[in-house]
Formats: structure tokens, sequence, C-alpha cells
């Protein structure tokens, strides 16, 4: 008896840890995502530089650059989370846009909603959310497949 309520006790101490663990990990790749969005752009902004780019060519890098972080991320919480994935993946998107508007906010006073914003958020949403997503078929399905 004894015995099976310290076996409980410890399960739950591991279920709490487990969920303090969940937070910081989250918050890890967060904050990898906005390192490599960071990297992403100073190379952006480099290449533009040296290349003379037009506006249109640039503003369609920076929405890659909107892109590319929030899927690695979501890769990097397929391999962390196994549950409710898409759930995560949509978190770290909207995070990482609200990160985006608290430093726009933070650089001109003000905010401001355009539609460019818009297609922002939904981009860092699905790419957040298309990054939880797997790739490789089962080795079932690809046996199906060859037989």
């Amino acid at each position: 008896m004894e015995e099976e309520m310290i076996e409980q006790q410890t399960t739950e101490d591991k279920g709490r840890r487990k969920k303090r663990g969940g937070i910081w990990k989250f918050i890890l790749i967060l904050a990898f995502s906005c390192l490599c969005a960071t990297g992403l752009l100073g190379l952006w902004a480099w290449v533009c530089y040296q290349m003379h780019y037009s506006v249109s060519v640039i503003r369609a890098g920076l929405m890659m650059i909107y892109i590319l972080p929030c899927l690695f991320g979501g890769r990097l919480l397929r391999v962390w989370k196994r549950s409710r994935l898409p759930l995560w993946g949509a978190l770290l998107g909207s995070c990482f846009f609200g990160l985006l508007c608290l430093c726009s906010f933070l650089e001109q006073g003000e905010a401001e909603w355009k539609t460019v914003d818009v297609a922002a958020l939904f981009m860092c949403l699905l790419s957040g959310i298309a990054g939880t997503i797997r790739i490789r078929k089962s080795k079932r399905k690809q046996n199906r497949l060859q037989t």
C-alpha cells in the first residue's frame, strides 16, 4: 500500500516536471526561431545592398524570412512534442508574429495594421502549422505501394 502511494507521488512529480520543461522548451524553440530570423534578415540586407534589388523583390524576401523561421521552429516542435502539434505550431507562429509587432511598435511608437500585416500573421501561423506536419510516408504505406 505504501509503495503504491510512493509510486503515485513520483509519477505525479514527473508529470509536473514535464509540464515545466515543456514551457521552457517552447521558449527555447521560439528564441531559436527569432535568432534564425535575425540571421536571415542580416543576410538578406547584405544581399539587397550588394545587388540593388527593387522594392518588390525586397518585400518578397522579407515575406520568406517570416515563413522560414516558423517552419524551422515547427520542425523542432515536431521532434519535441508528440500531441496537439498543429496547435503548438499555431502558437509558435502567433508568438513569433507578436514579437514582430512588438519590435515594430517599439520602433515606430504606434500600432498600425495594414493588409501586409494581416498577410504576415497568416503566413506565420500557417508556416508554424506546416512545420509540424509529417513529411515522410510511413513504412507500411511504402510497402503497400510496392506490392
